[in-house]
């Protein structure tokens, strides 16, 4: 008697459980490798199965404590990585301008905060105008 089923499939490969009789176990192996299959014995150990949910609960507890850990620590360095990038951004600004017009700098940096409901807000172009004005020397 053999009875089997898939467990899992992708595009090259298929997972098979096959649960047979030890008298027609080295047959089915024979058949099977005639066929190109790969046949592997699984034996059955409690020991080991508690041992390995045991791990697994470790791991879920380890995973746990470290993820409150690097939850804490985004937290409270989040503001001090932002303000060092954004003077990275300045420097950048800085150096790029002053390769671009030459010494010495005589130019105005600005940032220009972006409404993200651009379709909702009301002074987008009032600030399109404002800029236009600022800045029409450099069209």
């Amino acid at each position: 008697m053999v009875t089997d089923r898939k467990l899992v499939e992708d595009d090259e490969y298929a997972l098979f459980n096959v649960t047979l009789f030890s008298r027609v176990a080295d047959e089915f192996s024979i058949k099977a490798r005639e066929k190109r299959f790969v046949v592997r014995d699984f034996k059955w150990n409690a020991d080991e199965l508690l041992n390995e949910k045991k791990a697994a609960q470790l791991a879920i507890q380890s995973e746990r404590e470290q993820w409150t850990t690097l939850l804490r620590l985004s937290k409270a360095n989040f503001g001090e990585l932002f303000s060092c990038w954004m003077h990275i951004k300045c420097i950048r600004i800085f150096v790029e301008s002053i390769l671009r017009y030459g010494l010495p700098p005589s130019f105005k940096p600005y940032v220009i905060k972006v409404s993200f409901f651009i379709f909702e807000c009301k002074d987008i172009t009032k600030t399109r105008i404002k800029a236009l004005e600022c800045f029409e020397y450099c069209l």
